[in-house]
């Protein structure tokens, strides 16, 4: 539950280590509790540790916007928290999605939107304008029926943005020029297989034509998708607020203590049994096909992500969701209909002569191996002359060491004495 997040970012040792509780926390703790448990802006905590309880408590009086009430020293901490958050809840948001947690996924990225911009689960994403409170969110759906979220009011031309008569002329002023700063979002989708034109460069020499690159290029061949094709979804995001060459403007978030910059999340599921708006709307046990984050500052934007095709052939219904990582009410969902044909239908696949040819030669492996055989031979024939050098110098050495017996002629001279 996104209720909950507060405290588990609490918990985290990153923040652990900022709340130690100190001696001037009491009364003004004390203070923020009651009016939080008694006006039920928060959920029971879990939790009763010291550490955890002062940054729950802390996270809780920025989202409620009750900052204001704090001393300099439950304010410096509280600074220090909010810009370890978002690294935070971004590694929350990238481990659960590795995990296949959508719904946490998607509830850790709406809860960045809420620490950037300091309102909370039951905030209008119209009080994210300067001046702007819940009763004049309410004003204005009242005086433009059109007009539900964030969005819906960025796309009204500025004399028809009503609602807002209790502001000043200054007031009114900087109204518009943040609804201008904000991003007024185009999205276009296109699906498409890629394919190899492995036959461009043999048809430019056969028609006589010089080609200019040696290397195969990758070239859209359309919409027909057949079975197990791998899909590309090229995502193209135009920010209509901004002019040709320019770069988006960092986020509009006066309240957060550092300077954030504007990114998207895109996320490809599986169509949801329920329609967005539903309450009962869940996003558990879909199949996630993408879930990336764009970051480019452009004015416009193309991102693609790639999947692969179902296995059977009929009719199919992806769903694109475009979550903003600062703003809230700017979150766009887009169905993505797509028709998958059988593969019995593509032509006949016929290989290339000299590709034929390649599977007459040695494969990488193979020559590895046939070079090892090589080498162990050729070691081998070393050897066995190395043992036949040392039996030679052997036999010969020992042929050295051995004295022939000198012929002593031992004459018997003992009668030759006598005589």
């Amino acid at each position: 539950r996104m209720k909950n997040l507060p405290e588990v970012i609490a918990a985290s040792a990153e923040c652990r280590e900022i709340n130690s509780p100190k001696p001037s926390d009491n009364e003004p703790m004390g203070l923020l509790y009651g009016k939080l448990k008694n006006d039920k802006m928060m959920v029971k905590p879990k939790y009763e540790h010291p550490s955890v309880l002062r940054g729950n408590l802390l996270l809780h009086s920025h989202l409620m916007r009750l900052s204001g009430s704090l001393n300099k020293v439950l304010m410096d901490d509280l600074n220090v928290m909010l810009g370890r958050t978002l690294e935070l809840t971004e590694g929350l948001i990238e481990i659960s999605h590795q995990r296949k947690w959508l719904d946490l996924s998607v509830s850790a990225i709406h809860f960045t939107q809420c620490v950037a911009q300091a309102l909370w689960v039951n905030s209008h994403s119209l009080e994210q304008l300067p001046y702007v409170t819940a009763e004049d969110a309410k004003s204005v759906m009242k005086a433009c029926k059109s007009v539900k979220t964030l969005s819906d009011f960025l796309e009204l031309p500025d004399a028809e943005k009503k609602g807002l008569s209790n502001l000043s002329e200054d007031q009114f002023g900087e109204v518009l020029r943040v609804c201008a700063l904000m991003p007024r979002l185009k999205i276009e989708t296109k699906l498409f297989v890629e394919e190899e034109e492995e036959d461009f460069l043999d048809e430019a020499e056969d028609q006589g034509t010089p080609s200019s690159s040696q290397h195969v290029s990758p070239a859209v061949s359309g919409d027909c998708i057949y079975e197990q094709d791998l899909v590309t979804l090229r995502i193209t995001l135009t920010r209509e607020n901004l002019t040709t060459g320019s770069t988006a403007s960092p986020a509009y978030a006066p309240l957060f203590p550092k300077t954030i910059r504007e990114n998207w999340w895109v996320v490809l599921t599986d169509k949801p049994s329920k329609p967005v708006g539903d309450a009962t709307r869940t996003l558990a046990n879909l199949n996630m096909y993408a879930f990336e984050k764009v970051t480019d500052q452009g004015r416009k934007v193309v991102h693609e992500v790639r999947f692969m095709a179902p296995q059977r052939a009929g009719d199919y219904e992806m769903e694109l969701q475009i979550f903003s990582d600062c703003y809230m009410g700017l979150d766009r969902v887009i169905a993505v209909p797509f028709s998958v044909r059988p593969a019995s239908e593509l032509p006949e696949f016929k290989a290339h002569p000299e590709d034929l040819e390649l599977d007459n030669e040695p494969t990488l492996f193979e020559q590895v191996m046939a070079a090892n055989v090589d080498e162990s031979s050729d070691e081998e024939d070393e050897e066995e002359e190395e043992e036949e050098d040392e039996k030679r110098r052997g036999s010969s050495g020992a042929a050295r060491g051995k004295k022939p017996q000198s012929q002593v002629v031992v004459e018997d001279v003992s009668d030759e004495e006598e005589d």
